[in-house]
């Protein structure tokens, strides 16, 4: 975060407090913050999911916290977490060359200890590559180039509308 960013948490933190402290006769009205539905996602192998949109609502920051329940699937450090006050977005990089289904659990912490869980599922899929472009991709390179993994690819005809003949010279 920026300084910039960090003051306006801090002023309101300091102001939402100030405002809880004073309503309601000096009684604390403070409620747990809200997380909206995230909706399932599906991602294909080997590559990151599009920003995923979280939105919370409460009355001063939050903490965020993400989780996955399938490490093997999606770990802790491929998970990416943008955003400040009530609007966050997520992006979900799945380990290379595993497909599978974990659940991924956002938790909000408002300053007074409060929070609220959501939970939703991503689906990883295997990627879809036309078979010219795999075909170049794979057996193109010169001699000394580093294998291409296999894993987590189905190979179908028309999956990037190409066509062979390219290879074939016609």
């Amino acid at each position: 975060m920026t300084p910039d960013k960090l003051k306006r948490l801090a002023c309101l933190v300091v102001c939402g407090l100030l405002v809880t402290a004073c309503s309601n006769g000096g009684g604390s009205s403070n409620r747990a913050p809200q997380i909206a539905t995230i909706a399932d996602a599906t991602i294909s192998a080997n590559e990151a999911s599009q920003p995923i949109a979280v939105a919370v609502s409460d009355r001063g920051a939050v903490n965020l916290i993400v989780s996955s329940d399938n490490l093997a699937l999606i770990d802790a450090g491929a998970i990416a977490v943008d955003g400040d006050g009530a609007d966050f977005t997520l992006v979900l990089t799945p380990i290379e060359g595993v497909l599978g289904v974990s659940n991924i659990t956002v938790t909000a912490t408002d300053a007074q200890g409060l929070s609220a869980s959501r939970t939703f599922a991503v689906t990883v899929e295997p990627q879809q590559v036309g078979f010219a472009a795999f075909t170049r991709d794979v057996f193109a390179d010169d001699a000394n180039a580093t294998p291409r993994d296999l894993n987590s690819r189905v190979i179908s005809a028309d999956a990037q509308n190409d066509a062979f003949a390219d290879l074939l010279g016609q």
